[in-house]
């Protein structure tokens, strides 16, 4: 698919139905867009970074239960997403499933965090 550039929010939102994984940018990770996608479904692949804002994606996806979803090097993070693309049956399961771990997990406990 490629770099998709800005989009209002119905417009963003139905990107994800067209996406199969995505993949968190280094050295700075993102936040919002790592939730929406797993929200909407689309698993993420993150790299653990050198410094604290460069762990954001792996935070996030080890608390939601999915460190395998995180390399520990940039080889790994390749072979995350390589063993992920060649698995459209794994990755559909995902998207069934995504949303229901999310919002079970300690990433939606609002009662943790007021």
């Amino acid at each position: 698919m490629g770099i998709i550039g800005y989009q209002d929010g119905p417009d963003y939102i139905r990107t994800y139905d067209r996406i199969d994984f995505a993949l968190d940018p280094f050295p700075f990770v993102c936040g919002t867009t790592t939730f929406d996608a797993l929200w909407m479904g689309v698993p993420e692949v993150a790299l653990v970074g050198d410094c604290p804002v460069g762990r954001g994606g792996f935070r996030i996806l080890s608390t939601l239960g999915h460190p395998e979803w995180v390399g520990q090097s940039v080889g790994d993070y390749t072979a995350v997403g390589q063993k992920l693309a060649a698995s459209p049956g794994h990755l559909a399961g995902i998207r069934l499933g995504l949303r229901t771990e999310i919002c079970s997990s300690p990433l939606m406990n609002s009662q943790r965090f007021g």
